[in-house]
């Protein structure tokens, strides 16, 4: 389709070919030294935020604390040792042992780790409806998952998984649950607690209103029309809390993931241990925490596709 007359440059129809390689010249030019230029304080910004080791690899750079005595490498690395406060993170098994290793490998921080763990297993209790019997919990395995299903079988309630890997772990996890876990495949739970790596097949397989409750960070994709997908572990915060809007882009508006939460809650309540590893704060005192605070359960939504 051609373009609009008004659309058109049409002075450029009249330059000459041979002027053509000039313009293109100029132009490689032009953006070479606006990239230059750009490198310029770049580059300088980071040389002067890790001086010490620019001084190590660029030895001239000694000079540059003779002209500017300011540029003192203890002002540029902050230590762990220096910062008070909570730090939240989202690490997996595979990826730091839930920031476990990273606490071990630096004893002497002040800085508090929290997963969120135990906020996001009690956020999942209490979305379950009372008189619930059976719950199916499918997907990867991680610290919330085996939490949840210990959580279950204290109260009674029987977990059921779709496979044999899944049901050999949880039983050598978790001690005195025999009969409280189960292996089944009759796909006939209207409580699915999934997690990442739930197939398609299995989705498909649910039966008619089914309640998808995610214990990921990240929801499960939603194939079906006739069953009720939960938010990932999430709440509302407070009317006081201002100037925050959104968390996810999967979460409403003046919701917080529970990860989040349990990091401000950590650090109001003052609570001087981590959450991280294979550690986890006791579930029923950071849930009432959380509520004293204003956070309030978040109401599950109805399944909708686009």
């Amino acid at each position: 389709m051609a373009p609009e007359p008004r659309d058109v440059s049409w002075r450029n129809l009249v330059i000459p070919y041979r002027v053509l390689p000039l313009c293109r010249l100029g132009v490689i030019v032009a953006a070479s030294l606006l990239t230059i230029f750009f490198a310029i304080p770049v580059t300088a910004v980071q040389g002067i935020a890790k001086f010490e080791k620019l001084k190590k690899w660029f030895p001239p750079a000694m000079a540059l604390q003779l002209i500017l005595p300011y540029l003192n490498g203890s002002r540029f690395n902050i230590s762990d040792d220096t910062i008070n406060g909570t730090c939240m993170c989202a690490c997996g098994e595979g990826f730091n042992n839930y920031g476990g290793i990273y606490v071990q490998r630096n004893p002497r921080l002040k800085v508090k780790v929290v997963d969120g763990s135990s906020l996001a297993v009690a956020v999942i209790l209490n979305s379950i409806p009372k008189g619930t019997t059976q719950v199916l919990l499918t997907g990867n395995l991680t610290k919330v998952a085996y939490a949840l299903a210990f959580s279950w079988c204290q109260r009674d309630i029987q977990v059921v998984t779709l496979q044999q890997a899944e049901y050999l772990k949880l039983t050598k996890s978790l001690n005195g649950t025999e009969g409280k876990v189960v292996h089944d495949r009759s796909y006939a739970q209207k409580i699915w607690l999934v997690g990442d790596g739930l197939s398609k097949k299995e989705q498909l397989s649910a039966p008619k209103g089914t309640s998808f409750v995610p214990f990921s960070q990240f929801p499960p994709k939603q194939l079906r029309r006739d069953c009720l997908y939960h938010y990932t572990p999430a709440m509302k915060i407070p009317k006081s809390l201002e100037n925050v809007y959104s968390c996810e882009n999967w979460l409403p508006r003046r919701v917080m993931s529970a990860s989040r939460i349990a990091g401000i809650v950590h650090a109001l309540e003052g609570w001087n241990e981590h959450e991280c590893g294979h550690t986890m704060s006791s579930i029923d005192k950071v849930w009432q925490a959380t509520l004293r605070h204003g956070f309030q359960p978040l109401v599950s939504k109805e399944a909708k596709i686009d």
